[in-house]
């Protein structure tokens, strides 16, 4: 059942394998080579080959799939956001499900005058392209994009022209936490 689906990596943390109990279907992390030493040029070209993977694995997770609400993807990425885009524009979602897709960062930057703009790396460039791709499955509520802070909603929403939902972690109150 698709409320029961949990994903990860064969690498999943040991505690999010413990309580969740994964099924380890996608693909190794494009991370862990991060600091082999390749040229940008290789590490960019990574993006799509691990989409790619991303998407086969989740297209097959999901088919025969038919009742979901909303599908729950935390802590998105540049490779991540193009697998979600593909598997939404290529109807291999269940027909009611709705993608809330959760961005704990995004390449934004704050100028000396205090202003947020995007950062101007070639990340920002394809993720601006690629939220201006779903602005339709945005509009729809199809996909939801949610972000943990006030100023990242507004900046977010501003800079890169679809609407942004917040979402802030649970955390718990400083003055709430237990003494060591």
């Amino acid at each position: 059942r698709c409320d029961q689906l949990a994903e990860s990596e064969q690498y999943a943390d040991s505690a999010v394998a413990e309580h969740f109990n994964p099924d380890a279907i996608l693909p190794a992390s494009f991370f862990r080579k991060a600091s082999d030493g390749a040229g940008s040029a290789r590490r960019y070209a990574r993006i799509p080959v691990h989409a790619w993977r991303m998407w086969l694995a989740l297209r097959r997770a999901l088919r025969g799939e038919t009742d979901c609400g909303i599908i729950f993807v935390p802590t998105v990425m540049l490779p991540h956001l193009l697998a979600w885009r593909w598997l939404v524009r290529s109807r291999s979602l269940p027909p009611r499900a709705r993608v809330l897709l959760f961005f704990p960062t995004l390449p934004l930057r704050v100028d000396p005058a205090g202003k947020v703009t995007i950062d101007g790396s070639p990340t920002s460039r394809l993720m601006q392209r690629w939220f201006l791709a779903l602005a339709p499955k945005i509009e729809s509520g199809r996909v939801v994009l949610g972000v943990e802070t006030t100023a990242m909603l507004h900046a977010a929403t501003r800079i890169f022209g679809v609407p942004f939902t917040y979402l802030p972690h649970p955390v718990q109150r400083l003055d709430e936490q237990p003494k060591p």
